[in-house]
């Protein structure tokens, strides 16, 4: 199946932002840092 891309905006700073999602996973839960203001977004 592969990756995406999924863009979406930081709910801290409103930062437009993307993020990678591995589609051979059903059920992930991923947290990563905004890349501007450092909070983390799950």
């Amino acid at each position: 199946m592969g990756e995406i891309e999924h863009f979406f905006y930081c709910p801290y700073c409103g930062e437009n932002i993307s993020m990678l999602i591995d589609l051979n996973y059903t059920n992930q839960l991923y947290t990563e840092d905004c890349e501007v203001c450092c909070r983390p977004i799950e």
